[in-house]
C-alpha cells in the first residue's frame, strides 16, 4: 500500500474517532468510555504486536524503564484532557486547536537546541495564535463557555508534543508498535482510575441497558487501534511534512461532520481563525520541507519528493 493512501486513511481514521468519541461521551461519563473503548484498543494492538516477531519479548524496557513510566504519566493526563475537553467544546474545536501540536514541537525543539527556528517561522506563530482566539471566541468583554473544552485541547497537544520528543528516546531501543500497546494500555489503567474516582461504577448498570452505545464505544476502540498503526505504516513511506499536510484535511473534514450531525455552525470569527491557524501550519510545514531539502542538496543527496 502506498503513502498516499496510507495518508488518506490516517486522516479518515482520525476524523473517525474525533466523532466517536462526540457521539459516546453525549451518553457516557469520561471514566467509562475511556475504559471501555481502551479494551477493544489494547485487543486490537495486542493481536498485532505479540502475534509477530518475538512476541512478548518485545515489550521488555531494553533500558528505557523511565522513560516509559514519564510517557505513561503524560499519556495518561493526555487521554484524560482531551475526552473531557468535548464535554465542553465542539468536536471542530478539537480537530482545529489539536492540530497545535505542530507549534508545540517547534518551540520545544527550539528551547531544547533539538531544532532551530527561523525568523519566518517566528512571524507565522502570533498569526496562529490570533487564530487560536478568533477559534476559541475570545472577545474584550469575555470569552464563550467553551473556552474550557478549548484550552483542554491545547493543553493535550502541548503534551502530544511533549510525547514526541519522550518517544524519541524510547525508540531508539524498542519498537514502535510495542511502544505503542504499551501506551494505550496504561492509558486504560488511567481511565479506568478515573471511573473509580468520579464514582463512575454506578452507571455501569445502566450502561448495559444502551447496547448501541457500546457498539459506538467499541468503534472508537478498534478505529484508535487501527488508526495507530496507519499512522506508523505512512510515517514508514512518506517524508513527516507530507503526512502533516494530508492531517490538516482533517479539521475540515470534523467540521462539515459536525455541522451536518450536531447542526455546529462555526460563527464568522471562528471560520477566519480556523483559516489562520491552518494557513499558519501549512506555512510552518512548507518552511520545514524547504529546509529540509536544503539540507539533503547541502550534503549532495536527492531533494525530498
Amino acid at each position: 500500500m502506498n503513502g498516499k493512501v496510507l495518508a488518506l486513511l490516517t486522516v479518515v481514521a482520525m476524523t473517525g474517532i474525533t466523532l466517536l468519541m462526540r457521539a459516546a461521551l453525549e451518553h457516557w461519563p469520561i471514566g467509562l468510555t475511556g475504559t471501555v473503548s481502551r479494551v477493544f484498543t489494547v485487543g486490537t494492538l495486542a493481536c498485532w504486536v505479540l502475534l509477530r516477531g518475538e512476541g512478548w519479548r518485545r515489550l521488555a524496557p531494553r533500558g528505557t524503564a523511565w522513560w516509559l513510566v514519564v510517557m505513561s504519566i503524560n499519556a495518561i493526563l493526555i487521554n484524560v484532557l482531551l475526552f473531557t475537553s468535548l464535554k465542553w467544546t465542539t468536536a471542530t474545536n478539537y480537530a482545529v486547536l489539536y492540530r497545535l501540536d505542530i507549534v508545540f514541537v517547534v518551540l520545544i525543539g527550539t528551547l531544547l537546541g533539538l531544532e532551530r527556528i527561523g525568523w519566518r517561522e517566528l512571524t507565522l506563530l502570533p498569526v496562529m495564535l490570533l487564530g487560536v482566539a478568533f477559534v476559541a471566541e475570545v472577545r474584550l468583554s469575555g470569552v464563550e463557555s467553551h473556552i474550557v473544552g478549548d484550552l483542554m485541547v491545547v493543553a493535550g497537544a502541548l503534551g502530544f508534543a511533549i510525547n514526541a520528543f519522550i518517544l524519541r528516546q524510547i525508540f531508539r531501543t524498542m519498537d514502535t508498535e510495542a511502544v505503542a500497546l504499551i501506551n494505550v494500555s496504561v492509558t486504560g489503567l488511567g481511565f479506568l482510575g478515573v471511573m473509580l474516582i468520579r464514582g463512575e461504577l454506578a452507571t455501569v448498570g445502566a450502561a448495559l441497558g444502551e447496547p448501541i452505545m457500546w457498539l459506538w464505544v467499541a468503534l472508537l476502540g478498534l478505529s484508535f487501534g487501527l488508526y495507530i498503526l496507519i499512522y506508523y505504516a505512512a510515517l514508514d513511506r512518506m517524508p513527516v511534512w507530507k503526512l502533516r499536510t494530508w492531517m490538516l484535511t482533517s479539521p475540515l473534514l470534523v467540521a462539515l461532520a459536525d455541522w451536518v450531525l450536531w447542526n455546529t455552525r462555526l460563527s464568522g470569527q471562528q471560520w477566519v481563525g480556523t483559516g489562520l491557524v491552518l494557513l499558519g501550519l501549512a506555512g510552518l510545514i512548507r518552511l520545514e520541507m524547504v529546509a529540509r531539502a536544503a539540507t539533503k542538496n547541502g550534503a549532495g543527496q536527492p531533494e525530498l519528493p
